[in-house]
This record gives C-alpha cells, structure tokens and sequence, in this order.
C-alpha cells in the first residue's frame, strides 16, 4: 500500500475463530500496534460490539468507533482511511506513501 502504511490481516476462518480474530483485532488497537481496522461488510457484524479500548480514552481519543472500525470493501480502504478515520481530525495529518 506504501511506505507510511503497513497492513496487518487478519483472516477470519483461516487459524482463527471469529471471536479470536476480533480479539486480535481489539489487542492490537489497545496496544497501539494499528491506527484503524478496516473490516470488510461482510464481516462488519462480528465488530458491533468492538468497543474503543481504555488505552485509546486515557490517551485522550474523542471520536466515535466508527472512526476507529472502519466498515468499507478493500477496494475503498484508503478513501475510507482519508475520509472516515478518526485521523482527519489531525491538524496536517495526511495519507502519505500510499497508491
């Protein structure tokens, strides 16, 4: 996708049940590990009732999870990013690096 992004997938029915990849998912945003989670509609109710991670609130994050759990098709992952995320709230954030 580029330099600034990097993708980490989690396939749901592969080595994981949907609840593990959820969980996964979850961890790796409490940790700070992702920025975003773009999950595809056909998956997009396993993560209704994802909820944002306390280490996000105590960091300061005031936006919704839809800002946080993107539900988009692949095809339109980086319009969503540039669009949807929580990360247009940032003064001179931008989408670097990506195609």
């Amino acid at each position: 996708m580029g330099d600034n992004v990097l993708p980490i997938q989690i396939v749901i029915g592969d080595e994981d049940s949907e609840d593990a990849a959820v969980e996964k998912a979850y961890n790796y945003l409490e940790r700070f590990k992702i920025d975003v989670v773009i999950v595809a509609p056909v998956n997009a109710g396993l993560f209704k009732s994802m909820e944002i991670p306390p280490s996000w609130i105590e960091w300061g994050f005031n936006a919704s999870i839809d800002q946080l759990v993107l539900i988009t098709k692949p095809v339109d992952a980086l319009s969503s990013i540039r669009n949807s995320s929580w990360m247009i709230n940032i003064k001179g954030w931008q989408l670097d690096g990506t195609t």
